[in-house]
Order: structure tokens, then C-alpha cells, then sequence
């Protein structure tokens, strides 16, 4: 299942604040742009990562999105898969017998 939402870059003189505003939970920092897609991607993910189809937050297209000063939106997409009404990232590995506690991001 793809999934894009909109991510805002706050370009900062140290690096790019990322965040999500349909997506409050999801933020994340880099220092160059090409970094921050693969943050802003990266996160995603995770923050979309085993919660239930009913509960995927509303998709706002990057015009409906005011932006501030410095701010640049983004829109960034995800694939996860559906088993059983609940999102799974194919790249969190999960230790056997654990629900997901146990997470790690694989490099691939």
C-alpha cells in the first residue's frame, strides 16, 4: 500500500527540521536536502509502521499546507504492506517472538 503525505522543511542555518503535519508524531533533522528525503522517508515509515488501516492519518496535498518562512513542502510516499488491517514496513526487522518492541531499521 503507498502512502504519500506531506512533509514540511524548515531550512535552519544548522540543517532542515522535518515534520509532518498530517502526521504530528513523525519528525526528524538532516543537514543537507538529499538527507532530508531519506530522513523524511525513513521516518515515516517507522511512525506509520504497525498501526491499524482505520487509524491512517488524512492525506493533505503540499498546496493545502501554509508555510512559514524558510519552509519548504515536500510531498514524500511510503510503501507498507497490509496483513490483516495493520501496516508493516518491509525494512523493520522484529526479533522473533516480540510484537514489535524490539525494532531495528534495515539497511536494505
Amino acid at each position: 500500500m503507498k502512502l504519500t503525505y506531506t512533509a514540511i522543511f524548515q531550512h535552519d542555518e544548522d540543517g532542515i527540521c522535518i515534520s509532518f503535519p498530517d502526521v504530528p508524531y513523525c519528525l526528524s533533522c538532516a543537514f543537507s536536502y538529499h538527507e532530508a528525503i531519506e530522513m523524511a522517508t525513513e521516518a515515516l515509515e517507522l511512525s506509520l509502521d504497525e498501526i491499524p488501516v482505520e487509524e491512517i492519518p488524512n492525506y493533505r496535498p503540499k498546496s493545502a499546507v501554509t508555510l512559514g518562512p524558510r519552509q519548504e513542502a515536500v510531498e514524500i510516499s511510503v510503501e507498507l504492506e497490509n496483513r490483516d488491517g495493520i501496516l508493516f514496513s518491509s525494512k523493520v526487522i522484529r526479533a522473533p517472538g516480540t510484537t514489535g518492541e524490539i525494532d531495528i531499521l534495515s539497511e536494505g
